[in-house]
């Protein structure tokens, strides 16, 4: 039985069993007790591997039947360097609608022009709940680099390249799982990435391939479209 299997069965089992439950008074009490003590020592290493085992693969599945695969992996701080002359400003709600027309989440983010053509080569902020960058083919993309065991996955007809990762568990003992996501259209690289509780790791991974599905389904993001005016 693979490791994802038993991690999900014993997931379903409820704590008041893997605990021993209540049961009814039988006329053997010392023989019941034996049996007690027996169950408890079985129930401690479920109890151990439901808490502390997890899934190295989350599977998204959308309506229309396609899956997104996240493997997973790990992330590491880069940096930008922007070696043409840029200045950068919010876009605008229009703008934005433009650029992704299938997504209605509330959106917002901030544009990098490049001052020599005033065209919109990147941009960085958040779809919904999802952070997103976007940048055109030879423009510095992030300051995180997410690698380390990416699942590749078809999305109408775009590969993508999907992982996540987890926090180290914080005072609580609570950790937090990032998914994200990659891919390219039309000249236009981008990234989606949904973090939160990774008690909630499915329907994060699920509200994050929905995202994509919709992005890739609007099409390439037209950034040379999106201008700003070569006086400012």
């Amino acid at each position: 039985m693979k490791s994802e299997t038993l991690y999900e069965i014993i997931g379903e089992i409820p704590e008041m069993y893997l605990r021993g439950g209540s049961a009814p008074r039988r006329r053997h009490p010392l023989r019941w007790l034996a049996a007690a003590a027996c169950l408890v020592l079985l129930a401690i290493p479920a109890v151990r591997l439901w808490r502390t085992a997890a899934p190295r693969t989350y599977t998204a599945r959308l309506d229309g039947g396609e899956t997104v695969v996240y493997r997973r992996g790990g992330a590491a701080e880069s940096s930008i360097v922007l070696d043409f002359p840029h200045t950068d400003r919010a876009l605008t709600e229009e703008e934005l609608s433009l650029l992704f027309p299938r997504v209605a989440a509330r959106s917002e983010a901030s544009g990098t022009f490049d001052t020599r053509s005033g065209r919109l080569v990147r941009l960085e902020g958040r779809l919904g709940e999802a952070r997103v960058t976007a940048a055109a083919d030879g423009v510095p993309f992030s300051d995180v680099i997410l690698a380390g065991g990416e699942a590749a996955s078809i999305l109408r007809g775009v590969p993508v390249t999907a992982g996540f990762f987890r926090t180290e568990p914080d005072s609580r003992g609570e950790r937090t799982v990032v998914f994200f996501a990659g891919f390219s259209l039309g000249g236009v690289r981008l990234r989606l990435e949904l973090a939160g509780p990774e008690r909630e790791a499915a329907r994060l991974c699920g509200m994050l391939s929905a995202l994509a599905d919709a992005v890739i389904a609007g099409g390439a993001p037209a950034l040379s479209a999106v201008t700003r005016p070569l006086s400012e």
